[in-house]
């Protein structure tokens, strides 16, 4: 007779459902076994018969047993039913380590988000049934109109919104990207730079070549067959150089002569710390060669994964025959929020109030290594990080995990790199865009002391 420990926790019927259905799974009720009548296993078990029928019903429903007519119920065959111990089943997801001092060049202030304008925009938004019921391929068509403004004015290109795909994050983009490229055209990946794409690259079997950077970011006498080109002429990642325009236009110059395309990430433009904000590359494409990436991850928030490209025309045409088998996976309410916050003039006072804020935090950093002879500061005056170099014995890796033993996280350039970096010191990158004075000071001077152990000199 099948017996079960009741909790309190769930309906009686379901436990009996799942004590028989467990049983079966485990092969402990053969196939073709009988099961005790509803009336008997409801006396045993001292539940009601609708209970015990319920149960028996689900059951049957789902093809664990099933019922002879004036005779009863019997365990059904099932034949290559895969069973799992639960200890191999793993549903808890990885645990990310957290720091006391995360220097992660990735994060950004995510206590100074503008929840309270965003709220109200979101609050305003979701009154419009018919945006909100609106679907379309490319992104809605007043956020890549927001987007078309917002380049005009503070990149200097000229674009349709047509032109515009909105999607979630760069990989997404890329993917894309991958569609619409020829199949036999080489890529040549910045080094260092993202090591991601060269993943994404290999899972989809295309070819590329890694091309080293200068003080002026990639160098045009160093490409050889490739084709298609991503480059960060902003700020390039991790480096933070920036492109003079005479090697842009040279760059832009031999990818039109191979009939290839550049794409132009336009990493942390948004914070730069002195001068005029540079034109884009793209501003400069005469030829309608380059393909313009960039996204709101740092200038609002990661949280909101939205990013966007600029395709040429006849890319465009392609995008175009594919559309009705890709989709913008960014949700409606939050490119509408988007669009009405760009419109309304509050992502301009925000990346106003947020190149202070990282402006100010980074100035107090860099204040911290005045007096410090063991460091070399390699500041751009860009971006939400800058480059350490550090004179010590230890290895980049080893002063990393040395740090992590107290609590301080710290990026190694060399992780960027595919091969040997060209430098003989150890550098680090130090994000300073995630955490407050008082953290930035403490994480700093606990850098500073390790580099200083006698053990590491």
């Amino acid at each position: 007779m099948i017996t079960i420990d009741f909790n309190k926790n769930s309906p009686l019927f379901l436990q009996i459902y799942l004590s028989i259905k467990e049983e079966i799974i485990k092969g402990n009720l053969k196939p073709d076994s009988p099961l005790p009548s509803k009336r008997n296993l409801a006396n045993h078990l001292g539940v009601s018969t609708n209970t015990v029928s319920s149960a028996y019903e689900s059951l049957v429903d789902e093809g664990y047993i099933y019922s002879k007519e004036r005779v009863g119920f019997f365990v059904s065959k099932i034949d290559n039913l895969l069973s799992l111990k639960k200890e191999d089943i793993n549903i808890s997801p990885p645990v990310k380590k957290s720091y006391t001092y995360d220097f992660d060049l990735n994060k950004n202030s995510e206590f100074n988000f503008p929840n309270t304008n965003f709220k109200k925009i979101i609050n305003d938004f979701m009154k419009d049934e018919n945006l909100l019921n609106i679907r379309s391929s490319k992104g809605l068509y007043p956020l890549r109109k927001s987007i078309a403004s917002y380049l005009k004015s503070s990149r200097a290109i000229e674009v349709d919104p047509s032109s515009i795909i909105v999607s979630s994050g760069l990989e997404y983009l890329f993917q894309t990207l991958l569609y619409l490229l020829p199949e036999d055209a080489i890529f040549g990946l910045e080094n260092p730079g993202y090591k991601d794409l060269k993943t994404l690259l290999d899972l989809n079997k295309r070819k590329y070549n890694f091309i080293d950077i200068d003080e002026e970011g990639m160098n045009p006498k160093k490409i050889k067959k490739e084709q298609i080109l991503l480059i960060t002429p902003s700020h390039q990642f991790p480096t933070g150089s920036l492109m003079p325009v005479t090697r842009r236009v040279e760059i832009l110059n031999e990818v039109t002569k191979r009939s290839g395309y550049l794409i132009e990430d336009d990493y942390d433009s948004e914070f730069k710390y002195y001068g005029r904000p540079v034109p884009a590359l793209k501003s400069l494409d005469k030829w309608d060669r380059v393909i313009y990436i960039s996204n709101f991850s740092k200038s609002i928030s990661p949280t909101l994964r939205v990013s966007f490209m600029v395709l040429p025309k006849d890319l465009l045409k392609k995008y175009e025959i594919l559309k009705p088998f890709l989709n913008c996976p960014v949700p409606n309410l939050i490119q509408g929020a988007l669009s009405r916050f760009i419109d309304n003039g509050y992502f301009e006072r925000h990346l106003n109030k947020m190149r202070k804020l990282y402006d100010d935090r980074r100035k107090f950093a860099l204040c911290l290594f005045k007096e410090e002879e063991n460091f070399k500061i390699i500041d751009k005056k860009a971006g939400l990080h800058f480059i350490l170099e550090i004179s010590t014995n230890l290895s980049e890796d080893q002063l990393a995990e040395n740090l992590r033993k107290k609590s301080v996280n710290i990026i190694p350039l060399s992780k960027f790199y595919e091969g040997k970096p060209p430098y003989k010191r150890p550098r680090i990158i130090l994000g300073f865009g995630n955490m407050s004075y008082s953290k930035l000071k403490d994480g700093i001077n606990l850098l500073i002391e390790e580099s200083k152990s006698k053990e590491n000199l």
